[in-house]
């Protein structure tokens, strides 16, 4: 998950699994991992959610979270490692050049 947020972050699959992400602020970025949900290959709901830190704190002092993104991967990870020549007509995800 890609986010900004002031105040720890709970994410979940209705009925199923919650997971915390703590709060970040250092502006949108990385990805974080943040857990594991079962798919049959259709779309999946998630819930994000921000609460207020206390019931002290002013509204208009929280702003909630800033969700960017939320991307999944399969498991178990089947990428492969090979010289970039061989990857011809294969998605690339990185790669890396060596100096001679």
């Amino acid at each position: 998950m890609q986010y900004v947020s002031g105040v720890a972050v709970q994410v979940s699959e209705p009925g199923v699994v919650s997971f915390k992400a703590p709060a970040y602020l250092d502006g949108i970025g990385p990805f974080f991992a943040i857990g594991q949900v079962a798919s049959h290959g259709g779309p999946t709901p998630l819930v994000v959610h921000a609460s207020k830190p206390s019931f002290l704190t002013p509204a208009a002092a929280f702003l909630g979270a800033q969700v960017e993104a939320i991307v999944a991967n399969r498991i178990p990870d089947t990428r492969t490692v090979l010289p970039l020549r061989k990857a011809c007509g294969r998605y690339v995800d990185w790669y890396r050049t060596t100096s001679s």
